[in-house]
C-alpha cells in the first residue's frame, strides 16, 4: 500500500500545534525555561547530600556513610582537633567518612599504634632497668633517669 500525504488545507493551517497539557506523557516533554534550573538543583541537592566537601590542601568530594545534609561542607580539623571522643558524637557521619576514606586514622589502626607504642616504652624501660646496677650507688639517679 503506498503512503498518501494529504495537502495543507487553509483549515489546517490555523490551527495552533498541541500545547504541552494535550502531550499525554509529561516525561517526554521538552524541559523550556526555568524546568532546567530546577532539574540542576535537584542534581545538586541530591549529589550534595550523598557528599562531604572537606576542605584542606586540597578539597575532596567524601562519600557518606549514609544521606544527610549534616556537615556538608566541613575541614578535617573538625575531627582532628578535638578529643576523639567529643568529635565522634558531635559529628558521627564526617568521622566515619574520613576513617573510611583513609585521611584520619580507624578505630583499629589507632587502638593498634596505642599498642605498639606501650608495648616499645615497656620495652626501653626495662632495657634501662636492667642496665642499672641493683647493688651500685647510683641506682637510685639511673632508675630516675630511666
Amino acid at each position: 500500500m503506498v503512503p498518501t500525504y494529504s495537502l495543507p488545507t487553509p483549515a489546517m493551517e490555523g490551527e495552533k500545534p498541541p500545547t504541552p497539557a494535550a502531550t499525554k506523557n509529561i516525561f517526554l516533554r521538552p524541559i523550556r525555561g526555568t524546568g532546567w534550573l530546577v532539574v540542576l538543583a535537584v542534581v545538586v541537592v541530591l549529589v550534595l547530600g550523598n557528599y562531604h566537601v572537606v576542605s584542606g590542601a586540597p578539597t575532596l568530594l567524601v562519600a557518606r556513610p549514609y544521606f544527610g545534609f549534616s556537615d556538608m561542607f566541613a575541614s578535617a580539623r573538625v575531627c582532628t582537633s578535638m578529643p576523639w571522643i567529643i568529635a565522634k558524637a558531635q559529628h558521627p557521619s564526617l568521622c566515619l567518612a574520613l576513617q573510611e576514606a583513609g585521611l584520619i586514622e580507624s578505630d583499629d589502626a589507632f587502638q593498634s599504634r596505642i599498642k605498639r607504642e606501650n608495648e616499645e616504652e615497656a620495652r626501653a624501660m626495662r632495657e634501662c632497668m636492667d642496665a642499672c646496677d641493683f647493688g651500685s650507688d647510683r641506682f637510685s639517679e639511673c632508675i630516675a633517669a630511666c
